[in-house]
């Protein structure tokens, strides 16, 4: 079934909450979240094609696997509940630009 992950854009103040489902790897999410902050591929930071992206927990540490009985896996919401016992997910879309790619006069 569907889960509501929270979505906080800190740099603006702002939350969102998506519903994807609990099977959601973290290139899932990173997707749906980049469609949300970066409307038709761009946001106030820049093109998303010259950024990279990862998901974050709220210490701004990278997300890539998830700890459940001793055990490294890949990351999915339904691992992160269950590892964190916590019923809301905050995840945090962090976004880096790519060396090089800074556009002319900006």
């Amino acid at each position: 079934p569907p889960r509501s992950t929270l979505f906080p854009y800190t740099t603006l103040f702002r939350s969102r909450k998506i519903t994807v489902y609990l099977d959601a790897t973290a290139s899932q999410i990173i997707e749906r979240a980049k469609a949300l902050f970066f409307p038709d591929g761009v946001s106030s930071f820049g093109k998303d094609e010259n950024m990279s992206f990862s998901l974050a927990n709220f210490k701004q540490e990278l997300i890539t696997e998830v700890l459940v009985s001793g055990s490294k896996l890949p990351f999915t919401l339904q691992r992160s509940i269950n590892s964190t016992k916590l019923p809301k997910v905050r995840l945090y879309l962090a976004s880096k630009s790519n060396p090089g790619t800074k556009e002319e006069g900006k």
